[in-house]
């Protein structure tokens, strides 16, 4: 986990590898896109973004 990015090593731990509930604090994006594997997530949803507070809320299928 770094700022704004999260990566996990689904052949190692393969036990995480499943839909997930994400929230990002103090990020400072005009338009956010989530990402999977460096490409646009068709089936990750962003589910709350609050510019003022600076907090972007989304949920993934899997890793």
């Amino acid at each position: 986990i770094s700022q704004n990015k999260i990566a996990l090593d689904q052949n190692n731990l393969p036990q995480l590898n499943q839909a997930a509930t994400i929230t990002l604090y103090n990020t400072n994006f005009t338009n956010p896109k989530i990402l999977k594997d460096g490409t646009e997530c068709a089936s990750c949803r962003i589910t709350g973004y609050d510019r003022a507070s600076k907090t972007l809320v989304f949920s993934v299928p899997g890793f």
